[in-house]
């Protein structure tokens, strides 16, 4: 494969971590994603580089009077961002990545003499492609060790999911799956989980509390780190920005707006004009985009800190004929079909690896019902993607062509 220059002179630059990605080889298996966010970070530092002296030679004569020429971005500012990257916990604790987690034979033999003919209860969030695929590995590993799984969605109602609890609980599982509402509300299903003697596995975010034996999470820190190179590259290191976070207090989605805005302080010519205003979903995130573009009209980019958000954010900018760059974290259909697009303001995400999460929490879940000892929090890795990707990085996570 061969890099031409005039490939990244567009209307919308591209980060052009697809060309400089690692050709994901691990025998071409889906865990083939997991390299070290560090390196990847380094990786797209380099891709940068690339891009934006490739961008100085853009003009009208690479096929279209639209094209838009963007400013250098210093290296210092990208090396900068991609030294930020930190493993920690919610609690301070260090993380393990999760391919440095695995059960022996003995532990998974233990696992399954403790939970044969039981029930592995999973109380979800929401409904969404995550969490679908995260339950998927999660009843695959079940079904290794002879268990079945039993489900509830507290559709991200935090009262509904202490119920949800408290009726798994009744039914005497093995083991507890909490994908958690809401940090501080859905914190007492631990408590009744620890008082039916039932051990318990995080998945997504963190719990204000720590009587659980592991939290499964991206490694969303990164995945903000990932979404600021995106962001800072695409704008050439200046300009006005918005960064719209989550209503609600969730330690993995508000770990992505920090990771995004401690990238972002390295970019001194990028100045963060909002970070205030919150939403929950698509609905109220267009309205809540759409009075920012109003109040702020110097913006030139936005952060969302899910693909919800960052999909509101898209719907409000072609409501206001808005030009600007939109990046989030998380990858499903329709983030995936806008950035496919090549023509909508959500341009780039740093998708999750769903399905590294899942047997993450398989494995966590097996070392727990051995008695084993198991990391307290384990992260899965983030990929950047965008439009030179999407269509690749989407079948590898969900098994299908994007459409």
């Amino acid at each position: 494969m061969t890099f031409d220059p005039m490939s990244v002179c567009i209307a919308r630059p591209q980060v052009l971590v697809g060309f400089f990605e690692p050709q994901l080889q691990k025998q071409g298996t889906r865990m083939s994603l997991h390299t070290a966010l560090p390196k990847r970070l380094a990786l797209i530092a380099f891709a940068t580089t690339a891009l934006v002296a490739a961008l100085s030679g853009c003009s009208s004569s690479a096929g279209t009077d639209t094209t838009t020429t963007v400013a250098s971005v210093d290296q210092s500012v990208l090396d900068c961002i991609a030294g930020k990257s930190a493993l920690v916990g919610p609690n301070g604790e260090e993380g393990t990545y999760a391919d440095k987690v695995e059960a022996t034979a003995d532990q998974i033999a233990a696992a399954s003499t403790a939970a044969a003919g039981g029930k592995i209860a999973i109380s979800t969030h929401f409904a969404s492609d995550y969490t679908t695929q995260v339950v998927a590995g999660i009843e695959k590993v079940a079904k290794e060790i002879g268990a079945t799984i039993i489900t509830t969605d507290a559709g991200s109602k935090p009262q509904t999911q202490i119920s949800d609890i408290e009726s798994l609980i009744s039914q005497k599982p093995a083991l507890l799956v909490i994908f958690p509402v809401d940090a501080a509300a859905s914190a007492p299903g631990l408590k009744a989980a620890a008082d039916a003697n039932v051990p318990v596995v995080v998945v997504g975010s963190a719990l204000e509390a720590d009587n659980y034996s592991s939290l499964i999470s991206a490694y969303d820190f990164g995945g903000g780190l990932q979404a600021a190179m995106q962001l800072v590259t695409a704008l050439g290191g200046k300009g006005d920005i918005a960064v719209v976070p989550y209503k609600f207090s969730l330690w993995h989605v508000d770990n992505r707006v920090k990771g995004f805005e401690a990238g972002i302080s390295c970019a001194t010519g990028i100045k963060i004009v909002e970070d205030t205003v919150t939403c929950q979903a698509k609905a109220d995130c267009t309205t809540a985009f759409s009075d920012i573009l109003t109040a702020n009209p110097s913006i030139t980019g936005g952060f969302g800190a899910y693909d919800g958000i960052a999909q509101g954010m898209n719907a409000a900018a072609a409501s206001a004929a808005w030009k600007g760059f939109i990046t989030t974290s998380d990858l499903g259909l329709e983030t995936a079909q806008l950035i496919n697009s090549k023509t909508a303001a959500l341009q780039a995400t740093s998708a999750q690896i769903t399905d590294c999460q899942g047997s993450a929490a398989g494995t966590a879940m097996v070392l727990t019902l051995a008695g084993a000892d198991v990391p307290k929090v384990i992260f899965c890795e983030n990929v950047a993607v965008d439009s030179s990707n999407v269509g690749k990085i989407y079948e590898q996570l969900f098994g299908a062509p994007l459409k």
